[in-house]
């Protein structure tokens, strides 16, 4: 099972946490931190929309070993001598949905469509239904069914 350790500064190293979690008698098969492209709040207010260089978040993502007590693992408060909060990792709901055209199945990393506003448009970008593209409820006709006839067209040589 994955877990998301909140709380550790970006500079702490994955060995370093390893080894405390070692020593605590925890040890893990797989560390990652998490990262992110999104732009920071400062590059917000000057007006930055547009993806970044990924940057570390002060968030890993822990694989246990299988003869790990999960128990054990989710009661831990301190790793590498700081106070940390142990979550069960929650992946994101639902298929992909591009932000800016609203489309589902792949993400704005790999979008090359027109910007789409889930506002202005009195129907949805992709059933045409009353709702917005972002809705994630129950409709007739509902996005969330019918998301594959809504990706990018793919170039064919």
């Amino acid at each position: 099972m994955y877990y998301v350790i909140r709380n550790i500064p970006v500079d702490i190293t994955m060995d370093e946490i390893a080894e405390s979690l070692k020593e605590l008698g925890v040890p893990a098969a797989k560390i990652v931190q998490l990262r992110t492209s999104r732009p920071t709040p400062a590059q917000m207010k000057e007006g930055i929309t547009s993806l970044s260089p990924p940057r570390p978040l002060p968030l890993f993502q822990i694989l246990l070993q299988t003869t790990t007590p999960a128990e054990i693992f989710e009661s831990l408060q301190y790793i590498c001598n700081m106070q940390v909060k142990i979550e069960k990792f929650r992946p994101p709901s639902g298929p992909l949905q591009c932000h800016p055209c609203q489309l589902f199945g792949h993400t704005m990393k790999a979008c090359q469509m027109n910007f789409r506003s889930i506002r202005a448009a009195p129907t949805c970008a992709n059933c045409k239904g009353s709702h917005p593209a972002n809705y994630r409820g129950q409709t007739e006709g509902s996005c969330k069914t019918s998301f594959r006839k809504t990706q990018c067209p793919t170039a064919t040589n």
